[in-house]
């Protein structure tokens, strides 16, 4: 099997588990993978991997959300992670690259490879570029939290992507956000 090719068949899964479980959503999704791809092409490296990567980063989170165990979403998304890329016969250096797209994206364990870098930068765009802050606020409002708590959230989840941002790519196209969302929560709060 291609690279394109198991990309491809991981999109549709991780898409399947969109569909089910409502998380990530669906525009969180499209644009860590469309910055994915960007960064991969700017970066010149595999962008099937990339794509892969931002797909199984977070393709059990929506189920980790539901049962009331998404603190150990990136644990439950390796495993599974694991599961799928020995079903589609992945091999080494392959199966270990992907995995640690997966387990590498929250900034807690380091990057064996600039794809993982990529995918967890890519994951950044969704709670920092205008179009994940505010889709992010709205998710957060459905589940009933008040304005000042929904505005905490986003600060707290602008605070811990920002940590991440590693690639200075990246960093150009977010810190300018980053400031801006920096500013506006301050003067938001009730």
């Amino acid at each position: 099997m291609t690279n394109k090719e198991l990309a491809d068949n991981i999109e549709y899964v991780a898409k399947k588990e969109i569909e089910e479980f409502g998380l990530p959503t669906k525009r969180h999704y499209d644009l860590s993978l469309e910055y994915g791809i960007e960064l991969a092409k700017r970066l010149r490296v595999d962008v099937d991997v990339v794509r892969a990567g931002v797909a199984l980063m977070d393709i059990k989170l929506g189920q980790s959300a539901k049962e009331g165990k998404q603190p150990q979403h990136v644990e439950i998304c390796k495993q599974f992670t694991e599961e799928l890329l020995h079903s589609f016969g992945v091999q080494e250096p392959l199966f270990t690259q992907l995995v640690n797209c997966v387990e590498a994206h929250h900034g807690k364990v380091p990057f064996a490879s600039l794809e993982a870098e990529i995918v967890a930068n890519a994951d950044c765009y969704r709670f920092i570029h205008p179009r994940g802050v505010m889709s992010f606020y709205a998710t957060v409002i459905k589940r009933g939290n008040e304005h000042d708590a929904a505005l905490k959230a986003v600060k707290a989840k602008l605070d811990e992507k920002k940590g991440i941002l590693s690639l200075k790519e990246a960093k150009d196209d977010l810190e300018k956000y980053y400031n801006w969302f920096d500013t506006i929560i301050e003067e938001a709060y009730d």
